[in-house]
C-alpha cells in the first residue's frame, strides 16, 4: 500500500478535470482557471434535471449582474481618473498662463503705461488666485475709489 497525504483522493478526483495547453516548444502547463460563468455553463450542459438547471440558471444571472457591476465600477474609476488628469491639466495651464500675465503686467507697468501695466498684473494676479473678474472689476473700482478718498481727505482741494 503506497501512504497517500490526506486530500490526495480530492486531487486525484479533480485531476482529469484539470486542462492542460501545449505552450510552443512542446511544454505543458495548466491553462488558466475558468471563470464562474464558463463554470456554470459547463454545470447546466451536465445536468439533466430541470430544477437543478433553474437553480443553475440563477445562479447565472446573479454572477452576470455582479460582471456588469464590476465593469460599472471599472468604468467610473476610469472616468474618475480621467477628470482627475483633466481637472489637473486644466490647473496647471491656467496657472502658467496667469503668471505670464503677470509678468507681462509688471513689465507693461515698468516700461510705458503703468496704469494699463497695473491692470494686466492685477488680471493675472486675480487668475491665479482664482478670483472672478467680475469681483475684481468692482473690488479694483472699490479700491480706486477708497484711495481716491484717502488721498482727498489728506490734501484737500483748494477751492
Amino acid at each position: 500500500m503506497q501512504y497517500q497525504e490526506p486530500g490526495d483522493e480530492q486531487v486525484n478526483k479533480d485531476k482529469p478535470e484539470l486542462e492542460i495547453v501545449p505552450e510552443s516548444g512542446g511544454a505543458l502547463v495548466s491553462s488558466s482557471p475558468p471563470s464562474a460563468l464558463e463554470r456554470l455553463n459547463q454545470l447546466i450542459s451536465q445536468k439533466q434535471s430541470l430544477d437543478e438547471i433553474r437553480e443553475l440558471l440563477e445562479l447565472k444571472e446573479i454572477a452576470l449582474k455582479q460582471q456588469w457591476q464590476q465593469n460599472q465600477i471599472e468604468e467610473i474609476k476610469k472616468r474618475q481618473n480621467y477628470e482627475r488628469l483633466t481637472q489637473t491639466r486644466k490647473e496647471i495651464t491656467i496657472t502658467v498662463t496667469s503668471s505670464v500675465t503677470g509678468a507681462i503686467g509688471l513689465g507693461i507697468m515698468y516700461s510705458s503705461y503703468p496704469l494699463v501695466g497695473t491692470f494686466v498684473l492685477l488680471l493675472g494676479l486675480a487668475t491665479l488666485l482664482r478670483i472672478p473678474f467680475d469681483q475684481l472689476s468692482n473690488e479694483f473700482l472699490e479700491f480706486i475709489d477708497k484711495v481716491s478718498d484717502k488721498f482727498t481727505s489728506i490734501f484737500h482741494p483748494k477751492s
